[in-house]
């Protein structure tokens, strides 16, 4: 259960399989038969530490548990604390063991912790969204939206192709943005 942007409950589960151009797991209908099942088990009950098992998942050989994995981007201008990707992965590993708590059901992954800190999981974080285009002039005109679905205000970076920062900005708490270069 969780809010989208504007306060709405809204309910997503977990797939079980991870997608292949995402290569991670997605939200899914909770009444679908993509959705996982899961099975929560203590590692440590002093510490509320925990491994998410995945009951219905052939993603890897032997027993397959939720996994966090940094963003290919980093995590973006937060480093890792700007989130993580969950997919599916060995029991074994140090991903695979998650912080719970049993009072507001957070998940939370120290697996970044030297990184930035802790990284909880979620349905209905608030982020940027951006998009761009080229205008009828093709690279003269070219346009970037930026949409901020939080309640705070957000800072950005604007990279080249190169990786190159030409463009460092800040947008306003609910917030659409354009960007004409």
């Amino acid at each position: 259960f969780g809010h989208d942007w504007l306060g709405a409950p809204t309910v997503s589960c977990i797939g079980h399989t991870a997608d292949p151009s995402f290569k991670g797991l997605l939200l899914t209908s909770c009444d679908d038969e993509s959705t996982g099942m899961f099975r929560v088990e203590y590692v440590n009950v002093t510490n509320a530490t925990v491994q998410i098992f995945v009951e219905n998942s052939n993603e890897i050989d032997g027993e397959n548990c939720l996994i966090s994995q940094p963003l290919k981007n980093n995590g973006g201008a937060y480093g890792a604390r700007g989130g993580a990707q969950v997919n599916i992965g060995s029991c074994d590993s140090l991903p695979a063991i998650w912080k719970f708590d049993d009072s507001s059901g957070e998940i939370i992954s120290s697996f970044f912790e030297a990184d930035g800190g802790d990284v909880c999981v979620t349905t209905g974080w608030p982020f940027l969204q951006v998009g761009a285009f080229n205008g009828p002039e093709g690279q003269k005109d070219r346009t970037i939206v930026i949409l901020n679905e939080a309640s705070e205000p957000a800072n950005y970076v604007l990279r080249n192709g190169n990786g190159e920062v030409f463009m460092t900005n800040s947008i306003s708490s609910n917030a659409i943005q354009t960007v004409i270069l």
